[in-house]
């Protein structure tokens, strides 16, 4: 068992240690707590978390949630390559009900970081000037913004931070793969299967294998610089090949799995896949290196270029000490610290290889964590040789001296981070929470159905805007992913109407799809805009104004518009209504499952018109389920019918978008239209159609 013995090696390791080294080792632990205490509270929820109460209004059950996480999250994961990453956020999601539910989960997810930081301190330990040393630099990657992220977005991304334990054992039994007493061959599929592992949960993770080798590489100085490029080499060709079973792995499986449950939809650019046009990734390159140059190494904004600065020191000092330790002349030197910095820079690139090679946009912090463990490390560790080889200062003070000098500025920054995200996330919650509470109290579920949410054009709120700009974190979740106001809606709800008798319904950015969600009055419509455009409504929306709690407010312009046509059908699967058909509001009209026929679908405009024209679309990808024969009926009054055409097939699509549309004999003037469905396009269990035009 890999992972017992590690443990009892991390006992062994600690019952040497001195009483400085124990001390400067619990301090740093107690610094990483101090600077995520602040999370540790109930009332906030971070970007990603917002997505445990997409399920329903009603809390439901346990099991329903977990049921309802594990039916809908997987698929994706699996063919953006990370199948294994979404175990611990539906096990949130089965426990979290409320928002207040989270408080009980966050001690586990800093229970993580500390485990995290004891076994990466471990793995660097034998480069850096022992454990004291090595957990100091683990502290510090714990709390650099694209560690920090996943962090704070709770169990939803606990698995992101458990590959970082599972990348660090791999590393370890590879770099020990001589001398940890199991068979080589043993060893290199242990490490391989744990790397891969790693990868199966989060790739930009799992590849910190790679500064690891770098940091091995460069502070084993006493070693012959030919035999340090050879046993990098040998690491950076053992983890590709690795890394070539692991993309191999995936393909396969979602070839599989397309071939037993079907083709999955188009990721765009989540789908794993290897880009390798010289064009993109020349492009990809200048990004990475601008990037590089203007970065923080750290938690806290620096000047631009110290990435460099410190790539650069670590370059030059180690080539000093590999000259020194190796007997060299003086003039080697140059030449030393010139190929460190070579095989430094491109071993730091290949280590964000799952964005350089990916379809994804943007390079972000999440993507460089690999860099970030290089420099807290190489500071770190740099910082114990200057102390003893240029200042004379006694190696047991050294540890204290990189505790104080590096570690306590780190976790006061993140300490004052953790409060503002906290602040924030709370800033917005109490926003929505009192407007949802006025609306309960108004019986707005009867009165005022249409709730209408402004969202924040800028990320943070009143008095935070300029908090710093390098930190991704603490932004308002419905100014970065619009998709969670629903959800936060929610939430809302949950606290206050234990019981809902309605149906909240979201119609996100399309307004137009309102009126007719609205004809039933057990929906509830929601809809969000920025507020530049007006909004034309039925009704006078109820407003949950956000942008008010920022610098930039913003009063959308309502115009009340005349009473739109009214859409029923004579039979309804669950909540599968026709309400949205003259919108193609999604998933669109289920009727009642094995349904008898003929099935009807009448509309009342609410004034007459002139009708040449009608058009069907059907539910997305399954045209089997559309009508195909059908009867269009007309009336003046919604009482007497008057056949004026019959059409046998309308399965095949004739126009693009595959909306089915047919010509009637006639141009007609009535009120009311009736289509009369007589049979489908072939499914023997389900009638469904997502869009109904009539011109």
């Amino acid at each position: 068992m890999i992972f017992p013995r590690h443990l009892q090696r991390f006992i062994a390791v600690w019952r040497a240690q001195d009483a400085v080294s124990r001390f400067v080792i619990g301090a740093s632990l107690l610094l990483v707590v101090f600077a995520y205490l602040p999370t540790l509270q109930f009332d906030y929820v971070t970007q990603d978390q917002w997505r445990a109460f997409r399920y329903s209004t009603d809390p439901q059950s346990s099991i329903d949630r977990a049921q309802s996480c594990v039916k809908m999250i997987p698929r994706f994961y699996i063919q953006s390559g990370r199948p294994l990453v979404w175990i611990t956020e539906c096990l949130e999601h089965a426990v979290v009900s409320s928002i207040s539910d989270f408080f009980f989960l966050r001690p586990i997810m800093l229970a993580v970081v500390i485990a995290s930081v004891l076994y990466l301190g471990l793995v660097l330990s034998p480069f850096i000037s022992g454990t004291a040393t090595g957990v100091i630099a683990a502290s510090a990657l714990v709390m650099v913004p694209g560690y920090s992220f996943m962090f704070l977005q709770g169990m939803t991304a606990m698995m992101v931070l458990i590959s970082i334990i599972f990348a660090a054992a791999s590393f370890r039994l590879f770099s020990q793969r001589n001398i940890n007493g199991c068979s080589k061959l043993k060893t290199l599929f242990l490490s391989s299967a744990f790397f891969i592992l790693a990868c199966l949960i989060y790739p930009a993770y799992a590849f910190i294998v790679i500064p690891l080798t770098l940091i091995e590489f460069g502070f084993n100085v006493s070693e012959r610089i030919s035999k340090r490029i050879y046993t990098l080499f040998n690491s950076l060709a053992f983890y590709f090949l690795s890394s070539v079973f692991y993309y191999a792995f995936i393909k396969i499986g979602v070839l599989i799995i397309e071939k037993i449950r079907g083709k999955f939809p188009n990721l765009g650019n989540y789908e794993v896949t290897i880009q390798l046009t010289p064009k993109l990734i020349i492009e990809r390159l200048q990004e990475i290196a601008t990037y590089f140059y203007s970065m923080s190494p750290f938690n806290f904004p620096t000047w631009h270029g110290l990435p460099i600065a410190i790539l650069a020191t670590f370059s030059i000092g180690l080539g000093w000490l590999s000259y020194k330790h190796n007997g060299r002349s003086v003039k080697s030197l140059p030449l030393f610290s010139v190929l460190i910095f070579v095989i430094a820079g491109f071993t730091l690139i290949a280590s964000v290889s799952p964005w350089l090679f990916s379809k994804m946009d943007g390079f972000s912090t999440r993507h460089h964590l690999p860099w970030n463990l290089f420099y807290c490390a190489a500071t770190a560790g740099l910082l114990s040789l200057f102390l003893k080889h240029i200042l004379k200062v006694n190696s047991k003070g050294i540890p204290i001296a990189v505790l104080l000098g590096f570690l306590l500025p780190v976790a006061l920054v993140q300490h004052r981070l953790s409060i503002l995200e906290a602040v924030v996330t709370g800033v917005e919650i109490q926003a929505m929470r009192a407007k949802i509470h006025d609306w309960v109290e108004q019986k707005g579920w009867i009165n005022n159905r249409h709730l209408l949410v402004v969202l924040p054009s800028t990320t943070r709120p009143i008095g935070i805007e300029t908090a710093t700009k390098y930190d991704q974190n603490f932004v308002l979740a419905s100014s970065q992913n619009p998709v969670s106001v629903p959800w936060m809606v929610n939430s809302l709800l949950r606290e206050q109407i234990p019981n809902q008798n309605f149906k909240l319904v979201d119609c996100a950015f399309n307004q137009s799809c309102v009126s007719g969600l609205l004809q039933d009055p057990e929906n509830v419509v929601i809809g969000y805009t920025y507020g530049f455009e007006p909004i034309n409504s039925p009704v006078q929306p109820y407003l949950i104004n956000l942008s008010q709690v920022t610098t930039k407010p913003v009063n959308p312009s309502i115009n009340l518009i005349i009473e739109l046509p009214k859409i029923v059908a004579s039979s309804t699967l669950d909540n599968y209504g026709p309400f949205g058909l003259l919108s193609s509001v999604q998933p669109g009209w289920h009727a009642e499952k094995n349904p008898a026929y003929p099935q009807k679908i009448a509309i009342d405009f609410k004034e007459m018109r002139l009708i040449s024209q009608v058009g069907l679309l059907p539910q997305d990808r399954h045209t089997i389920r559309m009508p195909k024969a059908i009867t269009i009926n007309t009336s003046v009054d919604g009482k007497s019918w008057v056949n004026v055409a019959t059409f046998d097939n309308v399965c095949v699509a004739n126009v693009p978008g595959n909306w089915h549309n047919f010509e009637l004999p006639n141009q007609v003037e009535t009120q009311f239209l009736e289509i009369e469905i007589l049979a489908n396009c072939g499914d023997p269990d389900f009638l469904t159609l997502r869009g109904l035009k009539v011109e």
